[in-house]
């Protein structure tokens, strides 16, 4: 698929507890060097392009601030549809966005707030250990149709970043994986970091706090409703069989 790019365009940008994202105009998308060069200017994380397919499908191209494509983003979808809201093109009741790697459905609750809803995230029961020059470290690997690599915790390692580093380029994730250190604060609390690939340090992760929140609710004690607590604020998880709800705040800043 060969999208229009454009040497200028009016971007809009948003974040989402603090992960923060460029939307190109609805139908266009630069290439990567472009992006990457849009999201160093802008402080974002990555670039969303959103394009209409027939029937009027919203199929959304994700990136990374390097310029490299992501298969899904949590936030990136919520701060999406918040985008074609604002734009008139969906009413409050929402719709459905197509990712490369997830079928997400949207709304928007009466505060404002937007739904995620997609389905379970899938996980690696067994635990992997990676090697690195820090020692091993022992996680699981999960999916929300992109990679995480979930690494439970007592106390975050103060290098938890040079760390989270060293994982997610490990030659065990031939396509780089997202990296997150989880704490179980108490049975309806956890609280991670998250180092994204692309984007490194992110202030908030929509698809890292749903996989999270499943490994702490199947191995980890906790409940199947989660306040999941970042450095860009708390995101809600609700998990059930068949779907996975994601809930939180998106703001739009230029």
């Amino acid at each position: 698929m060969v999208w229009p790019g454009a040497l200028s365009m009016e971007l809009t940008c948003y974040h989402a507890l603090h992960n923060r994202f460029l939307v190109a105009p609805f139908g266009t998308c630069p290439d990567g060097d472009r992006i990457g060069q849009l999201c160093r200017r802008h402080r974002a994380d990555g670039m969303l392009c959103g394009l209409a397919r027939p029937g009027e499908e919203i199929f959304l191209r994700i990136w990374n601030a390097d310029g490299s494509e992501a298969e899904m983003s949590g936030n990136g979808v919520r701060i999406f549809a918040r985008a074609l809201l604002d734009a008139k093109i969906w009413d409050r009741r929402g719709g459905t966005i197509v990712t490369a790697g997830a079928v997400v459905g949207c709304e928007f609750t009466e505060r404002g707030e937007v739904v995620a809803e997609m389905a379970p995230a899938e996980l690696e029961e067994s635990a992997l250990t990676v090697t690195t020059e820090f020692g091993p470290a022992v996680g699981h690997g999960a999916s929300l149709g992109n990679p995480h690599f979930i690494i439970p915790v007592r106390a975050m390692p103060r290098d938890w970043r040079r760390r989270a580093a060293t994982i997610a380029v490990h030659p065990k994730f031939p396509n780089r994986t997202n990296v997150h250190f989880l704490r179980v604060l108490d049975p309806r609390h956890i609280a991670i970091r998250i180092y994204e690939r692309g984007a490194g340090e992110t202030a908030s992760c929509g698809s890292g706090a749903a996989t999270c929140a499943t490994l702490a609710h199947r191995h980890l004690g906790c409940a199947s409703q989660l306040q999941v607590h970042m450095a860009g604020g708390i995101l809600s998880v609700t998990l059930a069989e068949n779907w996975i709800r994601i809930l939180g705040p998106v703001v739009r800043i230029f």
